[in-house]
Formats: structure tokens, C-alpha cells, sequence
């Protein structure tokens, strides 16, 4: 018990760590000054007692559980491998699956949610280890591994084992990702064709 609580408070940690170092890579616009600035602040943010007595890590475990280990490497070597196309594809078909999970357990068939058992989760785990490895990305294959090895050590000390791979967090960031996205795609859509509006 007190391994799983330590280690949800771990992935807190990172991630809201990430989220600063993310913030200050913005303002500062290198990777470098980013995590310089960013990797204390987030550190202290999320250790210190400033949220009645508790640290934001213990406030955000205690509101939203365990967050998936899948996510929490995902947005963590995210932070240093943006555009790894491994790490593109674990975003989507784990943001997908945890869609899935959500929406089956609201809406369609609880039970479903409830077969995360070891070997089924093993299973989905070695074929996110193929499609990794598929796209030649050893990030993702670490992200991979990690998520794997917390799942055969079950530091979550869960029997729903799909929780290493997916939750109702990680469906929540990616659905508040796509607006972001399209957006950004419609700008530099709009950005293009006004460029060449003016070239000619």
C-alpha cells in the first residue's frame, strides 16, 4: 500500500513537473532554459504542503487516482522527443483505448472495463511493444517498457491491469487536446495560403 501510494505520488510529480517545464519552454522558447526553470519550480510546486497542509501531488491523487503509466512516460519524454513518431502513435492509440474504456464502462457494457487481467493486459502491451518497435522509435519503446514493468510488478496494486495502459484522465487530456490541435492546423493552413496569396 504504501508503494502504490508512493508511486502515484511519483507520477504526479512528473507530471505536473512537465506541465512547468512544458510552460517555461513557451515563454522561453528553449528546451534548455525550459527545464533549467521549469524542472525546480515544478518540483517545489508539486512537493511543498500549499494545498491545505498537502503537496498539489498528494491533492491531485487524492481527486484523481493513479494516473496510467502510459500517459505519464508518454508526456514526460514527450517533453524531450516532441516529435517522435513513436511517441505520436502511443498518444493516439492510448488515448483511443482510454476513450474506449471510459465509453464502456458509461455507456456500454461495464464489464468490459473489468477484463484488464494480467495476460490480457500483457498481451496489449506486447503489441504496443510491435507497433513501437515498427516505427523504429526507442523512446517509445521505453515508454513502453516502463508501463510494462510497472504492470508485471502491479505497483498499483490493482486487478484491473488496463489502468497501466489507459484511464478516464488519459481520455480527458486527449479530448482536450484535439481543439488545440485543429486549431493549430487551421492557422498554419491559413498561414500557407496567405503566403502564397501574396507570392503572387
Amino acid at each position: 500500500m504504501l508503494l502504490t501510494v508512493l508511486y502515484a505520488q511519483a507520477l504526479w510529480v512528473l507530471i505536473v513537473t512537465g506541465v512547468v517545464i512544458r510552460v517555461s519552454q513557451k515563454l522561453f522558447k528553449t528546451l534548455s532554459t525550459g527545464v533549467s526553470i521549469g524542472l525546480p519550480v515544478g518540483l517545489l510546486l508539486s512537493l511543498l504542503p500549499i494545498v491545505n497542509g498537502m503537496s498539489l501531488a498528494s491533492t491531485l491523487y487524492g481527486v484523481f487516482d493513479i494516473p496510467s503509466t502510459l500517459l505519464v512516460a508518454i508526456l514526460t519524454l514527450g517533453i524531450f522527443y516532441r516529435n517522435d513518431i513513436g511517441l505520436t502513435m502511443l498518444w493516439h492509440v492510448g488515448g483511443v483505448f482510454s476513450l474506449m474504456l471510459v465509453g464502456s464502462y458509461l455507456f456500454i457494457e461495464p464489464r468490459w472495463f473489468e477484463l484488464g487481467y494480467l495476460p490480457v493486459s500483457l498481451t496489449l502491451v506486447g503489441v504496443l511493444f510491435i507497433l513501437a518497435y515498427l516505427s523504429n522509435s526507442l523512446v517509445a519503446m521505453c515508454a513502453v517498457t516502463l508501463c510494462s514493468a510497472a504492470l508485471a510488478f502491479n505497483v498499483m496494486d490493482t486487478r484491473n491491469s488496463f489502468l497501466y495502459i489507459g484511464d478516464s484522465l488519459f481520455a480527458l487530456i486527449y479530448l482536450l487536446w484535439w481543439p488545440g490541435y485543429l486549431f493549430q492546423l487551421w492557422r498554419s493552413k491559413r498561414q500557407a495560403s496567405t503566403h502564397a496569396l501574396f507570392r503572387r
